[in-house]
């Protein structure tokens, strides 16, 4: 059996604000607000990882975020933060560059 080694990192391309019925349904706000309060729109903070994988001289990068596509608009609705630069500069953070991923 031949082992493959790999290395992986968790890379952001910011954070989104969603209505908390996405990610907690039908559960009651007192179950999770003392872990995750929502602001004063019933939204709570998303952040958009991304994962970074090297093996075998390859950079992968599983999910690409959410890119430039969105208006100023909604970028606005959505709440999108990019406080650390976004995907990019994550990536740069870990020695990548666009053009290095295969």
């Amino acid at each position: 059996m031949t082992s493959i080694s790999f290395e992986y990192a968790m890379v952001s391309d910011g954070t989104v604000w969603v209505d908390a019925g996405g990610p907690f349904g039908l559960v009651p706000r007192g179950l999770y607000d003392s872990y995750l309060e929502p602001d004063d729109h019933n939204r709570v903070p998303m952040v958009l990882y991304c994962l970074l994988l090297r093996s075998d001289g390859k950079t992968l990068l599983v999910d690409t975020g959410l890119g430039r596509k969105l208006s100023a608009k909604d970028e606005e609705r959505w709440g999108l933060d990019r406080e650390q630069g976004g995907l990019v500069k994550a990536l740069e953070y870990q020695g990548v560059s666009v053009s290095d991923v295969d």
